[in-house]
């Protein structure tokens, strides 16, 4: 039997499409398993626990009040993101799958500190113990309000050099693509 050489050009290529193909095979649960600490939320002054529900990618709502994730910032309604085929797609319900998809039907608790300008609780949500917001930005599907926090930030480094989520391609940051004023 003659045995086929495969030229190393190939095997290489073989090598880097494998590794891609398995960097594609990132899920919530995923982000899950490696749960993210971070500092309490200065200011916190209530605490609402129950079921929860993504209104957007960075927007909980429990026992039907909206608590908006601080320190991150989700795509837009309607906004255009490309994969890394360069395939538009709208990066909002991405967002707000993968929201979905980490709470699934678990209790979340999250501690408000403040209400934003158009009346939302703003705040940290948790569910397990896990911080959606820290997981949301470390899965690739939100960005760190820089000029707010700094606490995300690395996590965002991270999600940016894995190419993890809408790093994976090109997307317009949420705060500019909002009609008005950025933050």
């Amino acid at each position: 039997m003659t045995r086929r050489r495969v030229p190393n050009g190939l095997r290489g290529l073989a090598l880097v499409l494998a590794v891609w193909a398995g960097s594609l095979i990132i899920t919530a649960e995923a982000v899950a398993e490696r749960p993210t600490i971070v500092p309490p939320l200065p200011g916190a002054t209530k605490t609402v626990t129950g079921p929860g529900q993504a209104q957007t990618g960075d927007v909980v709502l429990v026992k039907g009040a909206a608590v908006y994730l601080a320190g991150i910032a989700a795509p837009v309604k309607d906004q255009s993101c490309y994969d890394r085929f360069r395939q538009k797609f709208d990066c909002f319900v991405a967002a707000k799958d993968v929201l979905t998809r980490m709470i699934g039907a678990d209790t979340v608790t999250c501690q408000t500190a403040f209400t934003n300008s158009i009346g939302q609780q703003v705040g940290r949500c948790q569910v397990q113990g896990i911080d959606l917001g820290a997981a949301m930005i470390e899965h690739g599907y939100a960005m760190s309000y820089h000029s707010l926090t700094l606490v995300y930030d690395i996590l965002e480094a991270k999600a940016q050099s894995m190419h993890w989520g809408l790093w994976s391609g090109s997307f317009q940051a949420p705060w500019l693509a909002r009609p008005g004023p950025p933050p």
